[in-house]
């Protein structure tokens, strides 16, 4: 984060002007995000503060995978990134049995595949 300054120092996170940022800086490395709609951990930890800071309550997964899609959005200037987004909970997915096997979008797009291609240097959008 001191890498990017004051363009990550702005209300309401840093997550997205950090990703804008580490695309921008290194845009001959491909680099990619790995997700599911509604990630079991993930949505906890944005869900901190919810009901006036009442109790932890993990964000609703359509309002988590609304971000997810707006994260593509606004990364869609940036060539070298791409957005591996599937319908799930689970939290890893580039360990353990679902490697081989996970899927994204309509077309079955693998993840092996979104990540050889990103090893190989190229990026896709690929899910929901």
């Amino acid at each position: 984060l001191p890498d990017c300054g004051a363009a990550c120092a702005v209300d309401g996170g840093w997550a997205l002007p950090y990703l804008q940022h580490v695309a921008g800086a290194h845009t001959n490395r491909a680099m990619g995000l790995v997700d599911d709609t509604d990630d079991d951990v993930i949505t906890l930890f944005f869900g901190l503060g919810q009901s006036d800071c009442a109790g932890s309550t993990p964000l609703p997964g359509s309002v988590f995978a609304a971000g997810l899609l707006d994260i593509r959005a606004q990364m869609a200037s940036y060539p070298n990134f791409g957005l591996f987004d599937f319908v799930g909970t689970d939290h890893t997915s580039l360990e353990g049995p679902t490697f081989d096997t996970r899927t994204a979008g309509d077309g079955g797009f693998l993840l092996t595949t979104f990540t050889a291609d990103i090893v190989d240097g190229g990026v896709v959008n690929a899910g929901p």
